[in-house]
């Protein structure tokens, strides 16, 4: 849990702005409770829907090989950043 309180240091430093800082919070706070709950760890993802490197890493973490391992392990957490208009992930 040591990483975990690093990570959520690192966040909040990244989400000083009103509505991000707030959607960051509840977004974070769900998933360490979760993870708490399930002994597991938290995978924070900070993904752009235009990112393409945040599409590959979300396909190959949805392979038959590797999705056993990280549901096993970790609660992933999703915050989207440096969205722009009608681009934003729903």
């Amino acid at each position: 849990m040591k990483y975990s309180k690093i990570i959520i240091v690192v966040t909040l430093l990244l989400f000083q702005l009103g509505a991000a800082q707030e959607k960051a919070d509840v977004i974070i706070n769900k998933a360490f409770t979760e993870a708490k709950a399930g002994k597991k760890n938290v995978l924070l993802i900070f993904h752009a829907s235009w990112c393409k490197w945040c599409k590959m890493m979300e396909k190959n973490m949805d392979l038959p090989e590797t999705k056993p391992i990280f549901d096993k392990r970790f609660v992933t957490a999703y915050i989207d950043v440096q969205e722009r208009g009608d681009k934003k992930k729903s």
